[in-house]
């Protein structure tokens, strides 16, 4: 209950300024100033529970807070009003008061400078103050145009009789920006939206309205979503796709069950019937030594077994060679001329390995980096015919490398415009396709590249993806040991007490989202017609 002790502070500071200033300052002025400040106290308290709680303030809290905040107003004008009973009546004619305004335009402009001065280092401090508890990332405040207008409005009611009277005025305007951006955070879900770019999700609803991802280059604009078996992580991943294609981005997806063929808009492309290009022309030494280790990680070889592997792939690029196929034909030709009864048991370990490849990855090579400079910048991959998971994994790796190539080439963007969506990722995660995966999860901002990436086991997965992660959809669960991890991610950066049975309580093709970087906690709807 440290949050409510300070709340309650906060409160009983407002009644404090609010007698003061109805008790002293001219009746004129309580009128113009009284609609901001009420509604600046309102949001005032919501940022201090934002600050507190590192949470939106809840639906059954703020109609509490707003009667609060009502009731001592109304009490404490009371009070004030009965000591300022004796006092001189003040102008409420508007002319006059407009005419006040403009003289103190020349009269008081020393003041009036002051007081835009001091209305803007308040801002600045409050900024600072929502930057350093991690609230947000960036200055938002001194960035909006209200607090430019507020501050000169208020500077400008400066009375000569009293120039200390700005502080009202200076501190009501000021308190509109607040509300503002508190109103902001709540309708768009988006809190305190510092980002370049944030993207509504059709399809996706919850009580406080419609849903918007921020994907932000300046932070982390990757997406993971987790769900058990049958909580609607495939239909979340295809509103994603339909969502950001909309919204003018480059989708690609790697398809792992053939659920995505029905994307209207998209390539789709039968991994059975394509390969990726694993050697480009002309041949490089660096490919060669990437394809060796990529086959070396996934079977899991011995070092004999990736020294001869590396003899036969620079051989197949000797003689031209470009596919999988090439590379078995090679490993073949060599074991019939080998002499050396060691050469020719580790080339026969190898023929195994190299069959599996060539016969499940035997289609004509795609020129993905070709493709995407050309325009064709919304793909599916059909991974679903493949029929070997370690055919899988190098297909996934080799598209990823592809793809990370060309948003190299391209050099850094300041907005994303290119999404990876991978469903199902457990199923690649093994050896040099989980740290290449990894290495994008870190650099790939930059470049303007997002990945999304659903599975059943976010338990396993490397606590590299999870730290570069800034949005997280989790669905229904039951392990425990899931629902611990994700238990200990939220509790641990938010100090919300009920993620478990929030977790385990949730329906199918529902699921909370979680935005790491504001601490958002938000109870979504996916609609499955979307």
């Amino acid at each position: 209950f440290g949050y409510i002790a300070a709340l309650s502070l906060l409160l009983a500071l407002l009644a404090a300024i609010l007698y003061i200033s109805i008790s002293r300052f001219p009746l004129d002025l309580m009128i113009l100033t009284a609609p901001a400040a009420l509604l600046g106290a309102t949001a005032s308290y919501n940022t201090t529970y934002k600050l507190i709680a590192r949470s939106p303030m809840p639906d059954a809290v703020l109609p509490i807070a707003i009667g609060s905040i009502v009731y001592i107003v109304l009490m404490t004008a009371r009070i004030a009003l009965r000591k300022r009973q004796s006092a001189p009546r003040e102008t409420t004619e508007p002319t006059e008061i407009l005419r006040r305004v403009f003289r103190s335009l020349s009269s008081r402009l020393d003041a009036i400078l002051i007081s835009l001065g001091v209305s803007l280092m308040t801002i600045s401090a409050i900024d600072m103050m929502l930057v350093l508890t991690r609230v947000v990332r960036d200055p938002v405040y001194l960035y909006n145009p209200l607090i430019v207008a507020g501050s000169i409005v208020s500077s400008m009611m400066i009375d000569r009789v009293s120039p200390t009277k700005v502080i009202m005025p200076a501190a009501s305007w000021a308190s509109v920006v607040l509300l503002y951006s508190s109103i902001r955070s709540r309708a768009a879900i988006g809190l305190l939206k510092e980002g370049r770019r944030t993207i509504k999700i059709h399809g996706l609803v919850s009580s406080e309205g419609d849903v918007e991802l921020p994907l932000d280059t300046r932070s982390s604009p990757h997406i993971i979503i987790s769900g058990s078996t049958g909580s609607g992580k495939t239909t979340l991943c295809r509103i994603l796709a339909k969502s950001f294609r909309e919204e003018g981005m480059g989708v690609i997806v790697i398809d792992h069950h053939g659920e995505y063929t029905g994307l209207e808009g998209y390539l789709i492309l039968d991994a059975s019937d394509t390969s990726p290009q694993i050697m480009p022309y002309p041949p490089e030494e660096p490919r060669v030594l990437e394809l060796v280790d990529s086959i070396g990680r996934i079977f899991r070889l011995g070092a004999l077994q990736v020294s001869m592997l590396t003899m036969i792939a620079q051989e197949m690029v000797r003689r031209g060679g470009r596919s999988f196929n090439d590379l078995l034909r090679v490993a073949e030709d060599m074991f019939s001329k080998a002499e050396d009864p060691q050469s020719r048991d580790i080339i026969a370990s190898l023929l195994p390995y190299l069959r599996i490849l060539a016969t499940h990855i035997r289609g004509k090579p795609i020129d993905l980096e070709k493709m995407l400079s050309s325009g064709v910048k919304h793909i599916v991959f059909n991974m679903s015919t493949v029929g070997s998971d370690y055919a899988s994994m190098i297909y996934a790796e080799y598209v990823l490398k592809q793809i990370w190539r060309y948003k190299v080439k391209e050099g850094q963007r300041r907005e994303v415009d290119l999404v990876i969506i991978i469903d199902e990722v457990h199923n690649i995660l093994r050896g040099s396709s989980e740290e290449f995966l990894s290495r994008i999860f870190r650099e790939s901002r930059k470049y303007g590249l997002s990945l999304v990436i659903s599975t059943q086991q976010f338990e396993k997965l490397s606590q590299v993806l999870v730290n570069n992660t800034d949005n997280f959809f989790f669905l229904r669960h039951t392990d425990p040991r899931v629902v611990d991890k994700i238990t200990l991610l939220i509790e641990g950066r938010s100090g919300r007490g009920d993620i478990a049975s929030i977790i385990r309580s949730l329906k199918p093709l529902e699921g909370v989202l979680y935005i790491a970087r504001s601490g958002l906690i938000l109870k979504v709807s996916i609609n499955a017609d979307r």
